[in-house]
């Protein structure tokens, strides 16, 4: 194994997030885990029902469910992350994301072009509870 063949490992859900650095075809560290719903900005999370600040919703006003938003902003927040990750960790040679159908896609929809170019494989699950050697057994299987 040469140095140069880092890759992060980045393992998502609506809730959680995982970031592991791999050497070859094993999980060396773990670098990031988080629990995402602590980082939500969103004051319509908080809302009560009775809460009267804003305007009434009306009947053709476009709906947004509120896991939509939450799946959203947490894949903002972990494309951010990622993002910051690589301009100021060591340099890697590819990203491997894992997570959820709905949340892979909006982790890809908020990605930087130049982090896209990275990416090298996408794994359309949520193995986010899965243990790091079943978690790299499946990855580089």
């Amino acid at each position: 194994m040469t140095v140069g063949d880092a890759k992060l490992v980045v393992v998502a859900d609506t809730n959680n997030l995982k970031i592991f650095e791999a050497q070859g075809l094993k999980i060396t560290k773990t670098l990031v885990e988080m629990d995402l719903n602590n980082h939500h900005t969103r004051q319509e999370k908080h809302q009560g029902y009775f809460h009267h600040q804003s305007t009434p919703a009306h009947f053709f006003d476009p709906h947004t469910s509120p896991k939509d938003i939450e799946r959203h902003d947490a894949a903002m927040l972990v494309s951010d992350l990622i993002d910051k990750l690589l301009k100021v960790g060591k340099s890697y040679q590819e990203i491997i994301i894992v997570a959820a159908h709905k949340v892979l896609g909006e982790i890809r929809k908020n990605l930087p072009h130049p982090v896209k170019q990275l990416v090298s494989k996408e794994i359309p699950k949520d193995l986010i509870h899965e243990d790091t050697n079943k978690l790299a057994n499946i990855i580089f299987a």
